[in-house]
């Protein structure tokens, strides 16, 4: 539950959603681009 505890702390400004086999989480940043997060890892995957 870490990554989502400190997603607000780091500049994240909502969660938009799991991917369907919850392996990812998507936020939305405080830029408007959103990042994926790996969640087995809890590291960024990738960038938009």
């Amino acid at each position: 539950m870490a990554p989502l505890n400190t997603a607000a702390e780091d500049g994240y400004r909502s969660l938009a959603c799991f991917s369907p086999d919850g392996a990812e989480l998507a936020v939305v940043a405080a830029d408007g681009r959103i990042r994926t997060f790996d969640v087995a890892s809890c590291r960024l995957k990738a960038k938009w």
